[in-house]
């Protein structure tokens, strides 16, 4: 070999788990050797992804135990005072072990409204039944027909929060929060 075209190992790059090495003339430039350099970064941000993909699951995992989300609730663990706070008032909202409920409305001008009724679950939802109170509509207007309005029946749909807590939706804006 001449002196202008000798030829040397240049030490491995660690590529995807495979050590590659390469022979390297006294010609290569210093873009050549950057090339060899940057053929090992692609090996870097695959275990960087993994090791992110990791942190992720691993977050995923405790954030599920932690809020509780995705567990089937016990008829027990609903039994409780609730309240839902409006621009005009607030609701309190108690089911009893034994399956009746009782709902009180009080709104700024209407005297306190008061109603009974049986609650049930299933499906996620909480069924109030012969005796609901609709203070609020879904799209979140009060009901002009209180303190008059005829009784009737709900679904709630049941949210576990952060940190064990239990929400009944009654509709996008406005939930029942657990109190107890």
């Amino acid at each position: 070999m001449d002196g202008a075209h000798s030829q040397h190992l240049v030490g491995g790059c660690l590529s995807g788990g495979v050590v590659v090495h390469r022979r390297q003339t006294d010609k290569n430039t210093l873009a050549e050797e950057a090339e060899l350099v940057a053929f090992a970064q692609p090996a870097r941000r695959r275990r960087a992804a993994i090791f992110l993909v990791a942190v992720a699951a691993i977050c995923g995992v405790v954030g599920h135990a932690l809020t509780g989300c995705g567990q089937v609730l016990k008829v027990e663990q609903l039994v409780g005072r609730y309240l839902i706070k409006y621009p005009d008032g607030e609701e309190v909202l108690v089911l009893e072990r034994d399956g009746a409920f009782r709902q009180e409305v009080r709104l700024e001008g209407l005297q306190p409204l008061v109603s009974t009724g049986k609650w049930s679950y299933r499906d996620s939802r909480v069924f109030l039944e012969n005796g609901y109170i609709q203070a609020y509509d879904f799209w979140d207007k009060r009901n002009p027909d209180l303190p008059n309005a005829s009784l009737g029946s709900a679904a709630l749909q049941v949210t576990r929060l952060p940190l064990f807590g239990i929400s009944l939706m009654q509709s996008e804006d406005n939930s029942y929060e657990k109190q107890d």
